[in-house]
């Protein structure tokens, strides 16, 4: 589990990528986590045959969540001011999603 950071020189954006095993229809996971245990709100979401994608919003920020073939997963913003609480929104949907995958422990009577 592990988030870094990247810039895309190309586009003056800063990527934030995320490890979560998943491809192009698994997309909706987090972005649902994304949306209701982070509070962000979506504004819109398209996709292409190599990618998705959704723009989102918590409080003052904006941000695109990205599914891509090739680059995997990340979130990209242009403001630089705006990576750390992406890289902490994204460590937020890792633990969700890893979270649920823990067996439970069963108690015994």
């Amino acid at each position: 589990m592990g988030v870094s950071t990247s810039v895309n020189k190309e586009e003056g954006s800063t990527w934030v990528r995320f490890d979560i095993a998943g491809d192009w229809s698994w997309f909706p996971i987090p972005m649902n986590l994304f949306e209701h245990e982070n509070d962000c709100v979506v504004l819109s979401n398209h996709e292409t045959t190599t990618s998705r994608a959704a723009i989102l919003k918590k409080e003052d920020i904006e941000f695109e969540l990205w599914h891509d073939d090739f680059f995997g997963n990340y979130l990209s913003t242009n403001n630089p001011q705006h990576v750390p609480a992406l890289k902490q929104l994204a460590e937020n949907v890792l633990k969700s999603i890893y979270k649920s995958e823990t067996p439970k422990e069963t108690e015994v009577i």
